[in-house]
């Protein structure tokens, strides 16, 4: 990392990924050429889910080249009066796995719920048997973790909690 002054502990990066609304998964194809998309995400330790149909470019990719690179930004905003930018970052490296045992595509989705929708999670179990037929599960097992951040005036303890 160029600006070491920006780097943060691995425990912030989690922290600042944990709270951000959505991630972009990025893989690269067997001709070499980029493909990212943003997905919903959510973390169990050094597990990430996403979810989406069972089929498309992103899975096609990941059959043949696992290996993905997840960006996630929780903060960005220009600070005024300034050229400047406030932000926070993580930057997760990882092989993808498509999930197919049913208990753990339930135990993500459930994840994804409780992160995305907590006051509708007593419609979770109904909805299941409806949408595991459609579902695609990805679980990303995340061998390394890099954060950044410019937050003027706030310590990363402050974030982090």
């Amino acid at each position: 990392m160029r600006r070491k002054d920006r780097e943060t502990s691995a425990e912030f990066a989690w922290a600042a990924f944990d709270k951000c609304n959505y991630a972009v998964v990025s893989v690269v194809d067997l001709e070499g050429e980029p493909y990212a998309v943003p997905f919903i995400v959510a973390r169990e330790e050094n597990h990430v889910y996403y979810h989406n149909f069972v089929h498309g470019k992103m899975y096609e990719v990941m059959r043949t080249n696992p290996r993905v690179c997840i960006t996630a930004v929780n903060i960005a905003s220009v600070i005024p009066m300034s050229n400047d930018l406030c932000f926070c970052s993580a930057v997760l490296k990882g092989t993808a796995h498509l999930v197919e045992d049913p208990e753990e595509v339930r135990h993500a989705m459930w994840l994804i719920c409780s992160k995305t929708s907590p006051d509708n999670l007593h419609n979770f179990k109904g909805s299941m048997p409806f949408s595991m037929p459609h579902l695609g599960v990805v679980r990303i097992d995340v061998d390394e973790i890099t954060g950044k951040a410019n937050l003027p005036g706030i310590s990363q303890d402050a974030v982090a909690d």
